[in-house]
């Protein structure tokens, strides 16, 4: 069983269940569980087991499949297809529940990604496996941008003898952001959305050489500059 804390009175019924039996049946809790931070909310009870007084909730399907999908043991995974098999699971809650309510696993999440797209695979196909593995990459980046706020005190820029008034100019409205520890924030993007996030001092989110940061086009635009870094861009202008 799997219960953290185990339920009050848990502990006395099943070593009075032990006396009363002579069945020195094993109850153990694992140590690390890898569950949906609200899998609990969905706990589905089991009904048709013919147990009278003893009350039996298992995880919702989907919640179960993402707990096999992190261990990603051989047997686990045959068992995710016999249930999809029976009764198809639905992708977009495995992808939404994935990003919204895994970000708290223990393990590296780069693999993570990789195994959810494996199985995504295999249930859905190749090509959902894939703009799976895509969406799920980007999620990190777009919280960290909605984390960021429009520029508030843009020092490291000034320093660097960037100008506020060209700071404050409509061309690049949006696309220059601050974290609240006052880093200067730069989304790459390809065709699709963020592919990654540059910062001011030096950091890297995702992979921003899939992508390119732009400034806001303007409909009377006649020519394209091109340069090497994001405050390169500021300066130009």
């Amino acid at each position: 069983m799997y219960s953290i804390p185990p339920p009050d009175g848990f502990s006395e019924a099943v070593e009075l269940a032990r006396q009363r039996t002579n069945l020195k049946i094993p109850i153990e809790y694992p140590a690390v569980a890898q569950a949906p931070w609200n899998y609990e909310d969905r706990l589905e009870e089991v009904t048709d087991i013919g147990l009278k007084k003893l009350t039996v909730r298992v995880p919702e399907r989907h919640d179960l499949a993402l707990m096999k999908i992190m261990r990603a043991d051989r047997r686990d995974l045959e068992g995710i297809v016999q249930m999809h098999a029976a009764r198809p699971f639905e992708p977009e809650t495995l992808t939404r529940r994935f990003i919204d309510e895994m970000d708290h696993v223990v393990a590296d999440h780069h693999i993570l990604r990789q195994q959810l797209a494996a199985a995504m695979s295999t249930l859905f196909g190749h090509d959902v496996g894939q703009k799976t593995l895509d969406r799920v990459a980007r999620a990190p980046l777009d919280r960290e941008l909605r984390a960021a706020t429009l520029v508030r005190n843009a020092s490291i820029l000034h320093a660097a003898g960037l100008r506020p008034e060209t700071l404050d100019h409509a061309r690049f409205a949006g696309r220059i952001l601050q974290t609240f520890r006052g880093a200067i924030v730069y989304p790459f993007e390809d065709r699709s959305g963020v592919v990654g996030v540059r910062f001011q001092p030096e950091r890297v989110s995702g992979a921003p050489e899939k992508g390119v940061w732009t400034s806001c086009a303007f409909p009377d635009d006649s020519a394209l500059v091109i340069v090497d870094t994001s405050a390169d861009a500021l300066s130009y202008y």
